[in-house]
């Protein structure tokens, strides 16, 4: 249980859910290039399944853990939240003190965190 300032992930939220699906009908999805865990059932997303997922991501409880496990399965060891607040970085934590973790929330952590990965990209292609 996390304390929260808001129903978020709960039927308190349906009414930002049917706008969030009507605006969402109007998007032209396509699949991802790179696997994209939805946190609704822990499994890859498809274009097909892309609007139901968004918008029970906002009215049922998610599977953060198990989306993390999944990345983790699959290859992932840094993961970036990108946004105000900084819980799914904590969650991380407590998760797995051995992941490697980022925080995106403006212009300047952007331009940094871009900086940092072309450089470690540059080292590595120097191995």
């Amino acid at each position: 249980m996390l304390a929260t300032s808001g129903a978020f992930h709960t039927p308190l939220m349906q009414r930002a859910a049917t706008q969030l699906r009507d605006y969402l009908e109007t998007v032209e999805f396509s699949d991802p290039r790179i696997p994209l865990i939805s946190n609704v059932d822990s499994k890859p997303m498809t274009k097909d399944a892309a609007i139901d997922q968004l918008t029970r991501h906002l009215t049922t409880p998610v599977y953060f853990y198990q989306s993390v496990e999944a990345l983790k399965q699959a290859g992932a060891t840094h993961f970036v939240e990108i946004g105000f607040g900084g819980v799914l970085f904590g969650l991380l934590k407590r998760i797995d003190k051995e992941l490697e973790r980022s925080q995106i929330h403006d212009k300047q952590s952007l331009e940094m965190y871009i900086a940092d990965v072309s450089s470690d990209f540059g080292d590595r292609a120097q191995r």
